[in-house]
């Protein structure tokens, strides 16, 4: 590493640990480097954080944002962070101090800002239990999956007020689905080809304890027409085999049911294949085959 580039980022990183004197830090990082046996090169060390608490480089190290400060600048320091704007440091320090917080701790609104279709679960999670399973979210596209942050917040808001959410509000001037934490308009979910009343998740039906991932979807109309001429196996080993020549494709289940195949190829070129798709819905209620009783899995 050059001279030059050395000390442009014992500069920047003094903005960052004294933003109020940095001269004053570059001195002291300066004659740290002089004074230690380590390289800002090497992403092990941690000579800035042992050397920079005993000689008070911040005056309040006891403040939160001590150890955030330190990251920043040890991670411009070796390269890591490029040069913070000076108008910048403090949204940083505060956004690398939110990315340490556990998501239990974090606000509503935070939680709504992360949350979408591949959030992390502990994010889905804190809001189920802040919402006590009410509907509280709004999209702004349905399509796309995008939330309405402000009317989202409002209606998480409502729900601790009220004993009872509706599943639809007028927000500016438009009537708006109201779902629930999990739901989302465009999300597609099949049933279990031989059980109608069991939703898939990632594919695992747990009444038959199988995993129908990595059957395509025309194999799976193919046994529901096989669970409909009541041909389906009932036994934990036969619904295993039954899957594994799913997975084969539509082929090998004709090899197994060729009058069922007939049937198939009737059905196909008249479209009629039976529908193993159904949308999340934002309404709950007992027809709902997602939400039907009898210890079924929820999704």
């Amino acid at each position: 590493m050059s001279a030059s580039v050395l000390s442009q980022r014992i500069v920047e990183a003094a903005k960052i640990l004294n933003p109020q004197s940095p001269s004053e830090a570059e001195t002291l990082l300066t004659d740290a480097l002089n004074a230690c046996d380590c390289s800002p090169e090497d992403p092990t060390s941690d000579w800035l954080i042992d050397y920079v608490e005993p000689t008070k480089i911040i005056p309040a190290l006891i403040d939160a944002k001590a150890t955030a400060r330190h990251r920043l600048a040890w991670d411009i320091l070796i390269g890591k962070q490029k040069s913070a704007k000076p108008q910048s440091e403090e949204s940083e320090i505060i956004q690398l101090l939110k990315d340490q917080r556990p998501v239990g701790q974090w606000k509503d609104q935070e939680l709504l800002e992360a949350y979408h279709q591949d959030c992390d679960p502990e994010v889905e999670r804190t809001l189920k239990k802040k919402a006590s399973g009410a509907p509280v979210i709004i999209f702004e596209n349905e399509d796309e999956g995008i939330v309405d942050i402000e009317s989202s917040l409002k209606c998480l808001r409502m729900s601790r007020r009220r004993e009872r959410m509706p599943d639809t509000m007028r927000f500016y001037g438009r009537l708006k689905r109201i779902y629930r934490v999990g739901e989302f308009p465009a999300m597609v979910l099949y049933q279990c080809p031989l059980h109608s009343d069991v939703i898939l998740y990632d594919g695992y039906c747990d009444r038959d304890d199988v995993d129908w991932s990595n059957v395509d979807y025309e194999a799976m109309q193919f046994a529901r027409l096989v669970k409909n001429a009541n041909e389906h196996p009932t036994r934990h080993s036969e619904v295993v085999r039954f899957v594994g020549i799913a997975e084969e494709g539509v082929e090998a289940l004709k090899n197994e049911f060729p009058k069922i195949g007939l049937k198939f190829d009737e059905f196909r070129r008249e479209d009629s294949l039976p529908n193993l798709k159904q949308r999340h819905s934002g309404a709950c209620d007992s027809a709902d085959p997602v939400r039907a009783s009898g210890g079924n899995r929820s999704y």
